[in-house]
């Protein structure tokens, strides 16, 4: 799923999008971003709380969205559809008050599988090596 989350950071940020929070399975957490650069940290307490942090956060200013990803290998879709749901208490938390004028939206990013159409996945890296893009990715 690393290899899928850095892929998309990649991709998207050269459509000019701004990488506010990054964490790629394994690594040690980044500092959430506010508006004007601060960083933030985020609670440790937080997964405690219920929450579940994102694995990769990108707004694009130019139409006031933010985008939370959890990144996921194929065979873990259903285990990532779930913990969508559980990005709710991050976006009051932190989206919410940093960043009030802007839309939220929240999708998975999968790393390898067969090609399935599932309208959470915006992004996948499959077993053929194709890469199968949708929404803000194109």
């Amino acid at each position: 799923e690393k290899v899928g989350t850095i892929l998309a950071q990649i991709l998207l940020e050269n459509k000019n999008m701004i990488t506010i929070f990054d964490n790629h399975g394994g690594c040690e957490k980044s500092y959430f971003y506010g508006p004007n650069d601060e960083e933030i940290k985020i609670s440790k307490k937080f997964s405690n709380e219920g929450g579940k942090i994102p694995d990769l956060v990108v707004k694009d200013e130019a139409k006031k969205k933010i985008y939370s990803y959890e990144g996921k290998i194929f065979k873990n879709i259903k285990k990532g559809l779930k913990e969508l749901k559980a990005f709710t208490l991050f976006e009051k938390m932190y989206l919410e008050k940093y960043y009030p004028d802007f839309k939220y939206e929240h999708s998975l990013i999968i790393n390898g599988g067969a090609t399935k159409k599932i309208t959470e996945v915006k992004l996948q890296l499959n077993d053929n090596s194709e890469v199968i893009k949708k929404d803000e990715f194109n």
